[in-house]
């Protein structure tokens, strides 16, 4: 079914703008005065080469107080057997082998490593 409708057109307009309404239109917005201004920052490239520069300085600072004046010998770097035998999963594994070890060796026996306290209710 037809309704009557009241309809404005669009209020702008279908052709190519002017150089100087690009212009005005650009001047009149509020972000020229943030992205007009032109921003040097260090790239990657630049904070990586100064972080390279000043290792490879610290480290030729280092080995010259090194040769002036040694200190202390310093500790050896533990091996990975060392460090595997520290970790914290290697220890709990150990634990309960060496207590599923026991636990059989002392069954084998006829001995009980824990008392049966609760009887059977069935």
């Amino acid at each position: 079914m037809l309704v009557q409708t009241m309809m404005c057109p669009p209020r702008s307009r279908m052709d190519i703008l002017q150089d100087a309404e690009v212009n005005e239109l650009v001047n009149s917005s509020q972000l020229v005065r943030v992205y007009n201004q032109t921003l040097d920052r260090q790239s990657a490239f630049e904070i990586l080469n100064e972080r390279i520069q000043n290792a490879s300085n610290k480290q030729q600072d280092d080995s010259v107080r090194t040769q002036i004046a040694p200190g202390k010998p310093s500790k050896p770097e533990p091996t990975t057997f060392d460090k595997l035998i520290k970790s914290p999963v290697v220890r709990s594994v150990g634990i309960a082998v060496a207590g599923a070890i026991t636990r059989s060796l002392l069954g084998s026996l006829g001995l009980k490593t824990r008392a049966s306290t609760r009887k059977s209710r069935y």
